[in-house]
């Protein structure tokens, strides 16, 4: 029995270990398991939050990029309406510049750029259609402000709807890791958008409230109040937001604390306040007529100082709420790279659990499990470390051992991987290397996915740092670049670095290049041509292009001026070898101008504008030159400034008239017509300055085209005051157009609008083009010309003989009037070669059916020649010299004629 008892007891304590024992290795291997699971989770999870956060950020800044599109067209739309009512009541196109602190065609200007570069950085699947065609269609059909908001309302609610759709997605997106950050910054930015333009709406409301325009007043008093109601709850939210950042708080108050803000503010709610107290919104003494607002510029004021001002403030706010996206996005990947590292924080302490539940076990199994007690300790102090392997004990424990192992190696492994992620150290030796199992394999393919994804954003990050100061086609520092550069160069200058210069680079025959052989061609030239530039600098000298065909070279030190006139010529001849592209040979050619730094004297700015200067004077001498910028030249620039200043100020002032020289029958040397000349009566000096004296300044710049409308106004209410007191049938008056405004698109419009305006027969006027300005573009020009005379205004061309136009080129070209160059007229009597040339003008002129004008008629000898040769009318000093309208009039009235 004893024996049976005992064998019993054994079989009992036998069953009773095994329980045991399967129970400690239960115990020992579930937090081990524990572990696994939560780590391969915990990695999963964080890998598609990473995929989650890519794609969150792939919408903000596609939220970004339509909010920055939706304000630049509010901008537009703005200074758009602003430029048609300006023209709609009949305002000068500079009336409003002094309202506002800066010229009201360069503000739409501006805005126009900007609107241009948001549209270009909208990926092209955000929009519906082709906005670029809808855009430029707008801007062309825009012949009042009912078109102008029709035409803008239709882009904005497009963008609008893609705007609203793209906030959405990121509502509802996955990226949570930052508290829903991301959604609330883009919501801010929704915000700021719709404060941008529930402001516009006000300035339109209140427009529309108080003038004869758009809709009944009572409706638009009606929306006006709504507007004002959602600008309150707008600027509430956005107060009330822990999302909005401080700089936009900072801004909105800025903006509502400005005074002519709340005076505008405050004349809405007077409007609105008067109309409640009316009822039905009426108003006492009804709207305000456009002629009542224009004879008070004071009502203009608030409004439009207002919106310049809020312009620029609401597009600081949404510089600082697309900023706060990107730091949600950023807060995002922080709170990424912070979850990995618990993740592995938690998993070493998971296995350190096991480990501990290991060793207890150990104690319990006895010797079969002590060896696996010294493996397990071993572990726990150096878990990557080699170990004693495990002597004896169940196959079970000695799995569990080597498992243990291997996931503590891997663990380690990851801990460290971890570790170099979150120093951004991506090249680190500890992620080579292959790894065995499952778990290994799992952690280095998430570990690998973030790596690359780090990886990617550092290489992303490098290229936008690159592209900001690099030009994206040649590669070469861009204009914001070069001008930092050479900021940098002048305050080494200043501190003792030698005198440096600065070399203005500007290809001759570029345009030429891309009109014949296209714009990738073009493309191909500037990039041969920066590498040229580049290639033949000295070793400190830097280059840069500051856009279309211009380079500045920044050359430091540089002992005297002879020095930088070498570099340049050596560029220069550089730069006229041909350049070989894969379509064709050509030759660009440049013209160089200079402009020295002495002791860091002057800033960037005004080193580039006198290399400027100098490379236009070097133009001037002839292309492919080099001139030195000196003081004589910015002295006539300066002159050159004054007198375009006296000119804008003299169209303002009416400091400007018309004298008339009368043009008389070769015949019957009675006057048949004028030409109108402006003269100035410039302020401080005494007599009319000729035309000599400021029309060259202004043919440089758009003040020609203004002078053109100016004359063309006052010669049309003459002709139409004339018409009124008699003038005869076939009188007419012949006024000089520029190239420039024959260039221009709406050259045939400022003309016929002008007749219409004073309501005068087109046939009464004579519209003459120099020769030389038709040397451009032939085709359209002669386009022009004969839309002209479609609407019955005769067409003459002035100073034939002088240009480049052939008699061949006649044929092509529509006119009336064919005017014989001074110089001809003055040698006609004493040189053969000029009679001929007289008479063969003559001929071709009467073969193409025009009559022939022979100008610079100073003697009888001259007058009776040219009639001989058959001219049809004569001008000159011995005829009539130019007198001021009511001269002119007397003798046309008195139907004199000159004596032979």
């Amino acid at each position: 029995m004893t024996g049976v008892g005992g064998d019993a007891t054994a079989r009992r304590q036998q069953r009773r270990g095994f329980r045991t024992s399967t129970l400690l290795i239960v115990v020992a291997v579930v937090p081990l398991l524990g572990a696994l699971l939560v780590g391969w989770q915990s990695v999963r999870r964080t890998s598609e939050q990473s995929t989650a956060t890519d794609a969150a950020e792939l919408a903000s800044q596609r939220a970004v990029d339509l909010a920055r599109l939706e304000s630049a067209l509010f901008d537009e739309m703005v200074w758009r309406s602003v430029d048609v009512t300006t023209q709609s009541v009949g305002l000068e196109p500079d009336a409003l510049d002094g309202i506002l602190d800066a010229e009201a065609a360069g503000l739409l200007a501006e805005a126009e750029r900007r609107l241009d570069e948001a549209l270009a950085q909208v990926a092209p699947g955000d929009l519906d259609g082709e906005p670029g065609e809808e855009l430029q269609a707008v801007r062309a059909d825009a012949p009042d402000l009912d078109a102008v908001l029709t035409g803008y309302r239709g882009l904005l609610e497009g963008v609008g709807e893609r705007f609203d759709g793209v906030l959405e997605s990121l509502a509802g997106s996955a990226v949570d890791s930052a508290g829903g950050a991301v959604a609330e910054s883009v919501a801010v930015l929704g915000m700021a958008v719709e404060l941008r333009q529930v402001l516009v709406d006000q300035f339109y409301g209140y427009y529309a409230s108080v003038l004869e325009v758009r809709d009944p007043v009572e409706e638009e008093l009606i929306g006006l109040i709504g507007l004002r109601t959602r600008y309150r709850e707008v600027t509430e939210s956005l107060r009330s937001s822990a999302a909005t950042p401080a700089g936009l708080l900072e801004s909105l108050s800025s903006m509502e604390a400005d005074p002519e803000f709340t005076t505008f503010g405050e004349g809405i709610e007077t409007v609105i306040s008067a109309a409640l107290a009316d009822g039905a919104g009426a108003r006492r003494n009804g709207p305000l007529s456009y002629e009542a607002a224009v004879a008070d510029f004071q009502f203009f004021t608030p409004m439009l100082r207002t919106i310049e001002r809020s312009s620029g403030t609401t597009a600081a706010m949404l510089d600082e709420a697309t900023g706060a996206v990107g730091d949600a996005i950023d807060d995002v990947r922080r709170n990424d790279a912070n979850e990995i590292r618990g993740t592995y924080a938690w998993l070493a302490l998971l296995v350190a659990i096991s480990v501990v539940v290991v060793a207890l076990a150990a104690r319990l199994l006895l010797r079969p499990l002590r060896s696996l007690q010294s493996r397990a300790q071993q572990l726990r102090e150096n878990p990557g470390g080699e170990t004693d392997p495990v002597v004896g004990g169940p196959a079970e424990v000695r799995s569990a051992a080597e498992a243990i192992s291997e996931a503590a190696q891997h663990i380690r492994h990851a801990a460290l991987q971890a570790d170099a992620l979150a120093a951004g150290n991506l090249d680190s030796d500890v992620f080579e290397g292959e790894v065995s199992g499952g778990l290994g394999a799992a952690l280095q393919d998430s570990v690998a996915t973030l790596r690359e994804s780090l990886a990617q954003q550092e290489e992303f990050r490098h290229r936008l740092a690159h592209d900001a100061i690099h030009d994206g086609l040649t590669h070469i520092p861009n204009r914001t670049s070069t001008l930092a550069i050479l900021d940098a160069a002048l305050q080494r200058s200043a501190g003792g670095g030698g005198d440096l210069a600065v070399l203005f680079v500007d290809l001759d025959d570029f345009k030429d290049i891309n009109d014949l052989h296209g714009h990738h061609t073009g493309d191909a030239v500037l990039v041969e041509v920066a590498q040229r530039l580049g290639d033949h600098l000295r070793g400190d000298d830097v280059v840069g292009r500051l856009g279309g065909d211009e380079f500045l070279v920044i050359a430091e030190p540089v002992g005297e001026e002879a020095e930088a006139v070498d570099l340049a010529r050596r560029l220069l001849e550089e730069l006229a070898r041909p350049i070989v592209t894969e379509a064709v040979t050509c030759t660009a050619g440049a013209s160089i101008g200079i402009a020295m730094a002495c002791d860091g004297d002057g800033t960037a700015d005004q080193l580039v504008r006198d290399a400027d200067l100098a490379l236009y004077r070097a133009k001037e001498l002839g292309r492919g030159g080099v001139h030195v910028c000196d003081d004589s030249l910015r002295s006539s620039a300066e002159e050159t400034s004054t007198i375009a200043e006296g000119i804008r100020a003299a169209i303002r002032n009416d400091e400007l008239l018309l004298h008339y020289q009368p043009i008389v029958s070769a015949r019957s040397r009675q006057i048949c017509a004028v030409e109108a000349l402006v003269r100035w009566q410039r302020p401080g000096e005494e007599g009319l300055s000729p035309p000599s004296n400021f029309i060259g300044v202004a043919e440089r710049s758009s003040l020609i085209i203004d002078i053109d409308l100016w004359v063309l106004d006052t010669v049309a209410a003459q002709l139409a005051q004339w018409a009124h007191e008699g003038l005869p049938e076939v009188f007419a008056v012949a006024v000089n157009v520029s190239a420039r405004h024959l260039a221009s698109r709406r050259f045939v419009a400022d003309i016929l609008a002008a007749l219409e305006r004073h309501g005068v027969d087109p046939t009464r006027l004579v519209v003459e083009i120099t020769e030389g300005a038709l040397v451009d573009d032939l085709t359209e020009a002669a386009q022009k010309l004969e839309a002209l005379r479609d609407a019955g205004v005769r067409v003459s061309i002035d100073d034939f003989g002088t240009g480049y136009t052939s008699l061949a080129h006649l044929r092509s070209l529509p006119f009336d009037v064919l005017k014989i160059d001074r110089t001809f007229a003055g040698y006609t009597v004493e040189r053969r070669y000029e009679a001929v040339v007289s008479k063969l003008i003559i001929d071709a002129g009467h073969l193409l059916g025009a009559a022939v004008v022979a100008e610079g008629i100073e003697t009888p000898a001259d007058a009776d020649t040219l009639t001989r040769m058959g001219a049809d009318e004569l001008q000159g000093f011995h005829l009539y010299r130019p007198k001021p309208a009511e001269q002119v009039w007397e003798s046309v009235v008195s139907g004199a004629s000159v004596s032979r």
